[in-house]
Order: C-alpha cells, then sequence, then structure tokens
C-alpha cells in the first residue's frame, strides 16, 4: 500500500488531497496535508513515520 493509501485510511477527511493527480511525490504529499490539517510537514512526517504496520 502506497504512503497517500496508508494515510488516506487513517485520515479520509484527506480523501480529496490530489483528485486531480497534480501532485508530485511525497513531499508535495505531506506539504498539501500539512496545510490541509493546519499542521507542520515535520508533524505530518513523524505521523506516517510512527504508524504501526498491521501486515
Amino acid at each position: 500500500m502506497s504512503v497517500k493509501d496508508e494515510y488516506l485510511a487513517n485520515f479520509p477527511e484527506t480523501q480529496d488531497v490530489d483528485d486531480n493527480g497534480e501532485l508530485d511525490g511525497v513531499e508535495a504529499l505531506i506539504s498539501t496535508i500539512a496545510k490541509r490539517r493546519k499542521k507542520s510537514e515535520q508533524e505530518i512526517h513523524d505521523e506516517i513515520m510512527n504508524w504501526t504496520v498491521n501486515k
């Protein structure tokens, strides 16, 4: 599962973040999500890095 898919599974309110396929890469995705959730890019990065892998 991609980072975007994992993030959407945890935060469905960000589902429309790249509907147009305009984002290029993980950093752009993190930046957009950070703005949407009113958090810093570092906070979003830390959230992703601290996910528990349930596979």
